[in-house]
């Protein structure tokens, strides 16, 4: 390779393009760590002109890495693929345009014509296509649109009118507003501060407000020109590209997981001849989509949507758990030790195809048993089986066979949940089920089979009498989060209301309700009618653990503080509703609920009268006969 350090005005003089390959990151330099810094050191090497200081010393401002490409024709203006340091030439571009689009707004003209010839290479009518080729940089599918405008419009106020949704101006300056695309911030960012630099008096310059106007334009344009440097290292032909590009990942903003991959996809597209601007436009674009970028949380991790996918995706692929931290070497060691496809579109058709299955469990939407089980899945915030029911989406085509795979996994997660069973072995056991069903195909009597083997509380499916023992005892209400509570009974509600009425869709946000109160005491008297005080409570919690009845009524007492966080307690209302009854006696709750609530979990209370543990014991046994059947378990 050669390295050559040269002043920014040979970088762009030349007629010649910059292309970033479509493989590489968008644009992602921000204010806080790249522009401020930059435009002070620009600032101040200015400054130091003007005051014709002589200690004024070239300043680096790092280096690209090119690599160039074979001409198709004498008519193409001669390209270098930009392999390290799109992100540096990209914002010299934005700076001279913001220079030119400021000299052009006060009429500096010389300095206009030598901007413009910075920005565009000269002569379209001699190139085989000007609407690109007359762009000296030229930056991803992401970024181009943006960019090229930026170049082309010639104006801050045309800036601001085609791009008014993301701009709010008062006073001719831009007000703070959301989203706004990198790229627009860093012109108008670099826009102001050279307007600050040349217009305002007493700045924090240092220079004298008596220095014309037209002066500081003119050095600032030179200065940025002659005196920042950039160390140009060009590629020789036995140079690995990709092994370069991975090897500069440090500098600047590191390239997070989905860079590497990217550039690893579309450096092998190039390597075997295929169209990587093709494969761009009809795969990759659906990972540019804003709900890739967004960060969630997956266990202990925060990442975004891409990498958890690529996570799942390669889970599903080897059927081993995946590295969290390693998921582009984990990518690549799949890709060159397996050799799972005959070529890099096939490699895109696969991961456009899962990415599908993965944006259903993670953002369902619409109508059928898959969406329906995904919104299940979702209020259970188990993960760790997104690989299993991916493939078995991938695998199994019979919708109705899926239907009662995921019944069977539902059963299985849920009987564990109200069983107080640990989540913890998940990982393995979703893992080694997905593996064995690899071998004995995706279906439900295989899945079946997989799950009715294991035994022991760290793995055993709970059958019909544990499940029942626990849905009338487990104080379920301290144990599991709401959010699963009301999804317990949103499904019991779905499934009693479907039975035998018209479908219906519940848009109201529910919330939990102790029928007997967490705070009984003043408003629902023991048996006896004793209305219990704080001293008889603490008593009664004193002599909890004693073998024999110091007074009977402890024994009463203690069992309500068991049995108003069992399943029988729990219903759900409006929050309007809820704090309207809460805490209130049985009589009153009961007439509200009968009167405001449609829902059919709560017309059961038009039967009861009072209610007691008795009645919590029978309404846990009246919602268990529904359980059973969303949540089954094999007969054999």
């Amino acid at each position: 390779m050669k390295a050559n350090p040269l002043p920014i005005t040979n970088i762009f003089a030349p007629r010649l393009r910059y292309c970033v390959p479509i493989f590489q990151r968008h644009y992602v330099w921000n204010l806080e760590d790249q522009w401020e810094p930059l435009w002070e050191d620009i600032s101040a090497k200015a400054a130091a002109r003007i005051q014709e200081r002589e200690d004024v010393t070239p300043h680096y401002v790092g280096a690209v890495v090119l690599e160039a490409r074979k001409q198709a024709s004498v008519q193409n203006v001669p390209v270098y693929n930009v392999i390290d340091g799109q992100q540096r030439l990209v914002t010299f571009q934005i700076i001279l345009a913001a220079l030119r689009d400021f000299a052009m707004e006060r009429e500096s003209i010389p300095e206009v014509a030598a901007l413009d010839r910075q920005l565009k290479n000269p002569d379209p009518e001699l190139m085989e296509e000007p609407e690109v080729e007359v762009f000296k940089v030229w930056p991803t599918q992401h970024d181009r649109t943006l960019f090229s405008d930026i170049i082309s419009l010639g104006s801050r106020n045309e800036l601001v009118k085609k791009y008014s949704e993301y701009c709010i101006v008062k006073e001719n300056r831009l007000r703070k507003i959301g989203f706004r695309p990198a790229l627009l911030q860093a012109y108008f960012y670099f826009y102001d501060a050279i307007s600050e630099f040349i217009e305002d008096e007493g700045d924090d310059s240092g220079l004298s407000t008596n220095v014309p106007n037209e002066k500081r334009l003119n050095v600032l344009y030179n200065s940025f020109m002659n005196d920042f440097r950039v160390v140009e290292i060009q590629l020789d032909t036995e140079d690995d590209a990709q092994v370069i590009f991975e090897t500069l990942n440090a500098r600047g903003t590191p390239l997070t997981a989905p860079d590497l991959l990217r550039n690893y996809i579309f450096m092998r597209a190039e390597e075997n001849a295929e169209n990587p601007n093709q494969l761009y436009e009809e795969y990759w674009t659906e990972f540019e989509d804003h709900f890739w970028a967004a960060i969630t949380k997956q266990g202990r991790f925060n990442r975004t949507r891409l990498e958890f996918f690529v996570i799942n995706f390669l889970t599903c692929k080897v059927k081993t758990e995946v590295n969290q931290s390693k998921i582009y070497p984990e990518y690549k060691s799949f890709i060159r030790h397996k050799k799972p496809y005959g070529s890099v579109a096939q490699e895109l058709e696969d991961l456009v195809a899962y990415s599908k299955l993965y944006s259903l469990l993670v953002s369902p939407s619409g109508e059928g048993s898959d969406v329906a089980f995904a919104k299940a899945l979702k209020a259970w915030d188990i993960t760790t089986v997104y690989p299993l029911v991916i493939e078995i989406l991938a695998r199994c085509d019979d919708e109705n066979e899926r239907r009662k795979i995921f019944s069977h996994l539902q059963s299985y997660i849920v009987r564990r949940a109200v069983c107080n069973l640990t989540t913890k072995n998940y990982n393995k056991i979703f893992l080694q089920v997905l593996g064995n069903l690899d071998e004995a195909g995706f279906s439900c009597q295989a899945l079946q089979d997989e799950l009715m083997k294991f035994g022991g509380d760290s793995t055993v499916w709970p059958d019909n009498d544990r499940f029942q023992r626990a849905w009338r005892e487990s104080e379920i209400y301290s144990r599991i989060p709401s959010s699963r509570i009301r999804e317990i009974l949103m499904r019991v509600e779905e499934y009693e209301r479907n039975k035998f009425s018209e479908k219906v869709v519940i848009k109201s946000a529910l919330t939990i309700e102790h029928v007997m109160p967490v705070n009984w005491e003043e408003h629902w008297p023991l048996s006896d009618g004793t209305v219990v005080d704080n001293d008889l409570f603490r008593q009664s919690r004193f002599y909890l653990y004693l073998e024999s009845d110091v007074d009977p009524r402890f024994s009463e007492i203690n069992q309500r503080e068991t049995m108003y966080h069992t399943i029988g307690n729990l219903t759900l209302l409006t929050k309007p509703l809820n704090s309207s009854v809460s805490n209130g006696p049985y009589k009153k709750k009961r007439q509200a609920i009968i009167k405001q609530s449609a829902l059919r979990l709560n017309r059961y209370f038009q039967d009861f009268e009072d209610w007691n543990e008795d009645a919590i014991l029978k309404r846990s046994d009246h919602l268990f006969k529904s359980a059973l059947k969303i949540w089954p378990y094999p007969s054999s």
